[in-house]
């Protein structure tokens, strides 16, 4: 009986470990020739064409985590560069179009951290281990509660000692998980400077794709007015549709 005990408590401790855990995951993002989006547009002998990710549970699937719940419009673009420039977008100038009129800059700086690692700043529950403390000993009273009913002990008893267990338990979660949200953040990081488009170099005879990043705040897409610079400084535009 008392093997069986020590088994249900490792089996409860590891559905509450197992829930707490919500470390961010980075997905790589498939793509298409720019001709397959429908809306591709030619720049001195490149074609470039772009997805926006507007639908939530489309780009929570594709990023692995609610990339607009945490305040981002990831707007994929595809570069199949058939000339001889090598080109690089000038994120200041480039603009998204709402179909209300709003428009919209690139997201970079300070907004652009903060809300990189939204997802795993929310993923703390977090940092107060007193939090996860208490939560524990809850999870505690109703194990040692049901450990006293299985091996017909002293419920109250049993449950007592199972929110004791709880609560340290949980103090230990909380310390754990407040490392864990700063390596979360760490790879969001990493994830979001990977597939970021800005600072990037879209060489010759070269199939590129990245994203460009604009708030959350933008609701619908109606156009992009993309700004490219060329190896000599020159500056060219075009307007993709959506």
């Amino acid at each position: 009986m008392k093997k069986f005990k020590n088994l249900l408590c490792i089996f409860f401790v590891m559905i509450i470990a197992s829930a707490c855990s919500k470390a961010y995951v980075a997905k790589p993002v498939a793509f298409k020739a720019p001709t397959a989006y429908g809306n591709a547009v030619q720049i001195e002998g490149m074609e470039v064409a772009a997805k926006a990710f507007l639908d939530e549970k489309e780009a929570k699937t594709n990023f692995g985590f609610n990339i607009r719940k945490a305040g981002m419009l990831p707007v994929l673009l595809v570069f199949d560069n058939k000339g001889t420039n090598t080109f690089e977008i000038v994120s200041t100038q480039t603009i998204l179009e709402e179909s209300n009129g709003n428009f919209w800059n690139v997201l970079s700086g300070t907004i652009a951290t903060e809300r990189v690692t939204q997802d795993a700043q929310d993923k703390k529950a977090i940092k107060e281990g007193t939090k996860k403390g208490c939560l524990g000993a809850m999870a505690g009273v109703i194990i040692g509660a049901a450990i006293g009913l299985v091996t017909d002990s002293n419920v109250a008893e049993a449950a007592g000692k199972g929110a004791a267990a709880g609560s340290a338990l949980g103090m230990t979660i909380g310390g754990a998980q407040t490392l864990e949200s700063k390596e979360a953040e760490k790879r969001a990081m990493e994830d979001y400077t990977l597939k970021s488009l800005v600072g990037k170099k879209i060489k010759s005879s070269s199939l590129t794709n990245g994203f460009l990043f604009f708030p959350g705040e933008a609701k619908t897409v109606k156009t992009l007015r993309l700004y490219l610079k060329d190896d000599n400084k020159k500056i060219h535009s075009a307007i993709i549709n959506f």
